[in-house]
């Protein structure tokens, strides 16, 4: 089944894992980046928990601080998860991203071009997302996601804000180019699983066409990571947690 890829409209909830890098050094011969490159950091891989809503002047939580936490702090109570979706016993979200530069290849070559689907003669950057969800429930919390057939293609979603400085020899050398979101459409969810494989220059082709895949010094800014249900509600974003003796 062919994956979509759409841009959103509007941004999204940005700041989380702010200033984690994808970045090459441009090993093939090349010179190295003209901005400052991290050495190496070429995957993620990282859990995603509950989204709820913030307290404290915030417009998503329903209510006013009404509690003082353990740290002498304002608290709101009850907590407010921001989507009417829920984690089965067994649930869970992770993200995996990899990025992986290829030098320049000839256009209509023997082996398939690994910028694909930019048919360009530059090197690139493939930068690849990979998301799962499981054991992910109706708001009753026994219906399997898409036990009842209800969730189609596209109404999950992977949110992504991001931040691109790139050295692109060919237009220009190293800028930083606007921030910008992306959103990734998960395919049918199927027992209460979601499984999304994204590429970046795919969505860039999407947009752009031929010669838009992402240059070979690419250092990618992840401000945000968030998978939204059906209603367009954050459901998980990435963090750490512990699940009361799991």
């Amino acid at each position: 089944m062919k994956k979509t890829v759409v841009f959103a409209a509007a941004l999204i909830v940005s700041g989380l894992f702010a200033g984690s890098s994808f970045a090459d050094t441009s090993p093939n011969g090349a010179p190295p980046c003209s901005y400052d490159s991290t050495a190496k950091a070429k995957a993620l891989k990282t859990p995603m928990i509950r989204a709820f809503a913030a307290c404290g002047g915030s417009t998503t939580y329903p209510a006013p601080n009404s509690f003082l936490g353990a740290t002498n702090t304002d608290a709101c109570a009850p907590s407010v998860p921001l989507s009417s979706f829920l984690y089965g016993p067994k649930g869970a979200c992770s993200l995996k991203i990899g990025s992986k530069e290829f030098s320049a290849q000839p256009v209509g070559g023997g082996s398939a071009n690994k910028c694909f689907p930019d048919d360009s003669q530059n090197a690139c950057n493939v930068t690849t997302l990979k998301a799962i969800c499981k054991d992910v429930r109706e708001a009753d919390g026994v219906t399997l996601l898409d036990e009842d057939q209800s969730q189609p293609e596209g109404a999950w979603k992977l949110n992504t804000f991001t931040r691109g400085t790139l050295d692109d020899r060919v237009n220009g050398g190293a800028h930083t180019a606007i921030d910008f979101p992306v959103t990734f459409k998960f395919p049918p969810a199927k027992k209460g699983k979601l499984i999304g494989k994204f590429n970046a220059n795919s969505a860039l082709f999407d947009l752009l066409g031929f010669g838009s895949a992402l240059p070979q010094c690419s250092n990618l800014e992840l401000l945000s990571i968030v998978v939204s249900d059906s209603n367009s509600s954050p459901f998980a974003a990435i963090g750490v947690g512990s699940g009361g003796g799991n």
